[in-house]
């Protein structure tokens, strides 16, 4: 089982991931908040109370209120006890200086989201055989 952690403002999006998600080939377990300050308190909290759940991933859109991707990015980079979660940036931005920005930060990937619902399942399909067998050798 992959603990997916989705940073996500938009409910709609949200509801498109998780969905997508029931239909990929491997196990997954998903929490999602609504913006980096969110993901920090519950990551900060998972980590302090030794939670069940430990996200493997992290699924993080760029544009959110509060504390944005990029911001939550350069935050959790730092952080000794957080900053080997992989991030994968997933977002509508197709800005190129976004793109760099997210690398130069440490973004293990960046995903442009995709409009129709059977591409989402294909590329979390793709996201999550790759970061499966990352984690567990398979």
């Amino acid at each position: 089982m992959l603990n997916v952690l989705l940073v996500e403002d938009n409910l709609i999006n949200v509801k498109l991931v998780e969905e997508a998600l029931k239909k990929v080939d491997y196990p997954v377990s998903v929490e999602s908040v609504q913006d980096g300050e969110a993901a920090i308190d519950f990551l900060t909290s998972q980590h302090e109370t030794g939670s069940v759940f430990k996200p493997q991933i992290i699924l993080l859109d760029k544009n959110m209120p509060n504390m944005d991707g990029i911001e939550f990015l350069t935050f959790i980079k730092k952080e000794k006890n957080l900053s080997k979660i992989p991030v994968l940036m997933f977002t509508t931005s197709t800005n190129p200086k976004d793109y760099e920005k997210c690398y130069d930060l440490g973004v293990n990937s960046y995903f442009v989201k995709p409009i129709k619902f059977n591409e989402y399942v294909d590329i979390l399909n793709r996201i999550i055989a790759y970061w499966s067998c990352a984690q567990f050798g398979h």
